[in-house]
């Protein structure tokens, strides 16, 4: 019992173990500091660069998809009108004609939906670039801690 009172009585191991505790929350705390210092980095990374260049693309995208889907409408509304309208099947050369549009038209409809694929595809790619490129900082910056 003595040794045990003298240890726990003994002023430098007691002063020792008070500075190691302090340290510790000390260090701690430099850590969240260093935390919240990257997320506001990152945070104002996301705001400032990859925010407006998202909304750039989608603006920019949304106005060509309907600009085609304008297009597609008037197409529909050119096909309604026609097939309403009386048709004169002993003319050859209207049945003809008729062919010819819907063969024109089914050939536009294929390169519209084409290019509507393209344009999904790129959006995609562009879209996981950039969440790569959050996954990188972010990654980063918790190796840091």
């Amino acid at each position: 019992m003595e040794v045990i009172s003298r240890l726990f009585n003994h002023r430098p191991a007691i002063q020792g173990e008070i500075s190691y505790f302090v340290r510790q929350f000390e260090d701690k705390k430099n850590k969240d500091d260093e935390l919240i210092n990257d997320i506001w980095v990152n945070s104002r990374n996301l705001s400032e660069k990859i925010l407006p260049l998202s909304l750039d693309l989608a603006a920019h995208n949304f106005t060509q998809i309907q600009a085609k889907v304008l297009v597609c409408c008037q197409m529909c509304e050119k096909i309604s009108s026609q097939e309403n309208s009386p048709i004169n099947i002993e003319n050859k050369s209207e049945s003809e004609s008729e062919e010819d549009f819907r063969h024109n038209i089914s050939e536009q409809k294929h390169i519209i939906n084409k290019e509507y694929d393209e344009a999904v595809m790129k959006l995609l790619s562009e879209y996981e670039a950039m969440e790569k490129q959050v996954e990188r900082e972010n990654s980063t910056a918790f190796e840091q801690i």
